[in-house]
């Protein structure tokens, strides 16, 4: 199954376990209770709130209220994507083989062309039947979304959260958590978050954040990766 679709069955699951909750029904508390994580979060969240009472913290109120309205745009990116996996890691590809010169890329005799396609190919849904700069990228993408590694940790991370909160401070929890990864990653990597931001993504960074800082270790946190770098990071993809 598809890491979006996933996402998308786990937050119909939350809706349904909160209903049944709501309706008093039995058996669904140790399934639907909130990580008291979730709600320490969401508790400081709030507290943030208490700067727009304030003009001086205006910045910090607006920031908070964009944030908020953000959270929905993502998640409605989530449903609305065929795979927003899968379009996530393309924009992270695009952005690690934007200093590639294309013409060597897309060479027969390219290293990093001769490892995707190992891992990869260029067959999927014929978008990638021309050996492009763009199709490289597709195929780097759709090998990361498919890695099995890769693939057991986002579904960890999205088995952590649930959107369908018991209580408006569970739910603000969350929001908490999705703006402070989406802000470490603005803070790391500004290229990267706008890329995502452009795309209303930046909140759903929290679900591939695990990922990402593990390719960042293995680049020795380098923003612009040799193409030997890149190959070695497609080599701990098998």
């Amino acid at each position: 199954m598809a890491l979006s679709q996933y996402l998308k069955l786990k937050i119909t699951a939350d809706k349904k376990i909160a209903d049944a909750f709501s309706k008093g029904l039995q058996g669904v508390g140790n399934i639907a209770r909130e990580n008291l994580s979730d709600i320490y979060s969401g508790t400081e969240r709030l507290s943030w709130r208490s700067s727009c009472f304030t003009d001086k913290y205006n910045d910090v109120c607006s920031e908070l209220n964009l944030e908020d309205k953000r959270m929905f745009l993502s998640v409605y990116e989530a449903y609305k994507r065929k795979d927003v996996f899968l379009d996530m890691f393309e924009l992270y590809t695009t952005y690690l083989l934007r200093d590639q010169d294309a013409r060597k890329l897309e060479s027969p005799d390219s290293p990093i062309q001769k490892k995707v396609m190992s891992i990869a190919g260029f067959a999927a849904n014929g978008k990638a039947s021309k050996v492009t700069k763009m199709a490289i990228s597709y195929a780097m993408a759709k090998g990361m979304a498919e890695a099995a590694p890769i693939s057991m940790a986002i579904r960890t991370a999205i088995n952590g959260t649930s959107y369908i909160a018991l209580s408006g401070l569970g739910f603000y929890g969350k929001v908490q958590k999705s703006a402070m990864a989406a802000r470490r990653l603005r803070s790391t990597n500004p290229l990267f978050y706008q890329a995502l931001y452009k795309n209303n993504l930046e909140m759903l960074y929290i679900y591939i954040e695990k990922v990402i800082n593990s390719f960042n270790m293995k680049l020795s946190g380098r923003t612009s990766p040799t193409e030997q770098d890149i190959i070695r990071l497609l080599d701990d993809m098998k």
